[in-house]
């Protein structure tokens, strides 16, 4: 995965792993130290919780 700098509200594209995507709004995000660990994306009527070790790619809508 490129880099990409992931911006709170802005629309994303989310492959997950196992082939699987969702859109939603980006709400927040978790690190670990340095690293990121999870996403949370809000997909309209709920926000959805997102390992970021599960994601392949990430895109800006």
């Amino acid at each position: 995965m490129g880099k990409l700098k992931l911006t709170n509200g802005k629309m994303y594209i989310v492959t997950l792993q196992n082939g699987n995507t969702m859109e939603g709004e980006l709400h927040d995000l978790k690190c670990v130290g340095n690293e990121l660990y999870s996403l949370w994306i809000d997909m309209g009527s709920q926000l959805v919780y997102v390992p970021f070790s599960d994601t392949k790619d990430i895109k800006l809508k």
